[in-house]
């Protein structure tokens, strides 16, 4: 098979070329990839910056949408042609096919497109554990949401306002705004204009947030948890901003506040039933809301895509899908 394989840690480039077809065990589902969507984790990857580290060659891609073209002998409840979707911990899916385990592995509904369904795990799903399974959403709470125009930060404005809460988005600029306001964002903040925290006091008259997705990290964290509600959920997403910042905690013990990771890929590693409960529950919200689709920026054929994953230029909001 042909798969987009990483060389070297220095140029972080892919090339198509052919490689060893994926080994395939009783337990697991061979897939045909269809769709995979380009995360900030793969542009991590290729340059060696990433929390799990691998050694080139190495294929990245950390989920894919497809069709099942075998199944093992130890696996029921899908047969060949099954149209799925899958989370892979390990990457590898930006190639022709992939072996996965059949718990990592969740079904399609005919009206959930393949592209679509290829930005579940790392983005709708990764909001979802964060609102709901990790900061316990309310409705009528108050939820700010750091780098709004980013794939996390859009899923979270949208189930956020699915879910009662009221929304504040924050952006780095006001294109990126008018998608955040697009998507259902009660208020829209550009940070590059003004101080985060006295605007988010300034919204909330006083009262701060309840919950905060942070996918940015570095002074924006900072700001955003001074602006913290009493009994507030800071979500700690990822580090986009480059910088992992140092914590006040005594903001924290002030406001009787919690600060926790969301780390769905880790979580879908370690407990895949619970994660995969989590992802079809996602597919049925997205299959009955078109309104909560990712949206998709680019569409590129994989086999052509030969660039540098950490210099691709995301000229708009949205995630880039890669197709075959």
């Amino acid at each position: 098979m042909k798969a987009l394989v990483c060389q070297s840690l220095e140029s972080g480039a892919l090339s198509w070329q052919t490689v060893t077809d994926p080994d395939f065990d009783k337990g697991e589902l061979l897939i045909a990839v269809k769709a995979s969507s380009i995360n900030f984790a793969d542009t991590l990857l290729v340059r060696g910056h990433y929390q799990i580290r691998l050694t080139p060659p190495f294929v990245p891609g950390m989920e894919v949408a497809g069709e099942v073209i075998a199944v093992g002998a130890d696996v029921s409840g899908f047969a060949s042609g099954d149209r799925v979707a899958a989370v892979l911990p390990e990457f590898g899916g930006f190639a022709e096919q992939v072996a996965v385990s059949a718990n990592s592995v969740f079904k399609l509904p005919e009206n959930l497109p393949l592209e679509v369904a290829a930005c579940i795990p790392s983005v709708v799903a990764t909001a979802y554990y964060g609102l709901v399974h990790r900061a316990a959403l309310v409705a009528g709470e108050t939820v700010l949401v750091l780098g709004a125009s980013g794939g996390v930060g859009m899923a979270s404005i949208s189930l956020a306002k699915k879910f009662g809460a009221k929304v504040i988005a924050a952006v780095s600029g006001d294109e990126k705004g008018f998608t955040a306001t697009q998507l259902g964002a009660d208020h829209v903040i550009n940070y590059s204009q003004g101080e985060l925290k006295q605007t988010v006091k300034d919204i909330t008259n006083g009262a701060g947030v309840n919950i905060i997705v942070d996918p940015v990290g570095g002074e924006l964290t900072q700001q955003a948890l001074r602006a913290i509600a009493w009994d507030g959920r800071h979500l700690v997403v990822g580090f986009a901003a480059g910088d992992i910042p140092e914590i006040a905690t005594n903001i924290l013990l002030l406001k009787s506040a919690t600060m926790m990771g969301v780390n769905f890929g880790g979580f879908s590693s370690k407990f895949d039933g619970p994660a995969k409960q989590i992802c079809d529950h996602v597919v049925a919200l997205l299959a009955g809301d078109h309104s909560l689709w990712p949206l998709i920026s680019r569409r590129l054929p994989m086999s052509t895509f030969g660039s540098d994953l950490s210099s691709s230029p995301q000229s708009r909001p949205g995630k880039i899908v890669l197709s075959l």
